[in-house]
């Protein structure tokens, strides 16, 4: 297969009304990344339901890593992947399907928007709508802080440089 992904990576679990949602970095079957997902009511019992998340692109083109997806005040639930370069993000009212979806880029305002990878998101606050994340820069294998900014468009991502 074309290009780096490995199947089953990077899980992440949400609870979405009466059951959870794992989504993970996937390879479709024709050979394109994706993003796959399964179900479960009590952790333990899991059902594939397919990819979530589909692109019919070369992996040197799109290539999802580190997915968290996460609800949103309105209703709305937000999937934000690193994309092998830099971020991307899909709002969606059903966390199930992202497939007809135009992603956003997220803007890194301090450094290389293309070497941000393995976001994971650590604290919302949804009242001024900034989200603490981590990542890592490629170009140095280090883990950073950052603030995310939903309130601006595009959404931007600021590394914090001091606590």
């Amino acid at each position: 297969k074309e290009g780096n992904v490995r199947h089953a990576r990077d899980p992440h679990v949400i609870k979405v009304d009466n059951h959870y949602l794992l989504v993970y970095t996937a390879m479709h079957k024709n050979g394109c990344p994706a993003v796959g997902g399964m179900i479960s009511n009590d952790l333990l019992h899991w059902e594939d339901i397919g990819p979530i998340l589909y692109r019919p692109m070369p992996s040197k083109d799109w290539l999802p890593e580190s997915i968290n997806i996460q609800a949103l005040d309105d209703g709305n639930w937000i999937l934000i992947a690193s994309q092998s370069p830099g971020l991307e993000y899909y709002i969606s009212s059903d966390p199930h399907h992202w497939h007809d979806i135009e992603p956003q880029s997220i803007e890194f305002i301090n450094g290389d928007k293309d070497q941000v990878v393995a976001p994971e998101i650590i604290m919302k606050n949804d009242s001024t709508q900034e989200w603490l994340i981590a990542f890592f820069e490629s170009n140095n294998n280090r883990m950073f802080l950052g603030m995310l900014d939903l309130k601006t468009e595009p959404w931007t991502l600021k590394k914090i440089s001091s606590l």
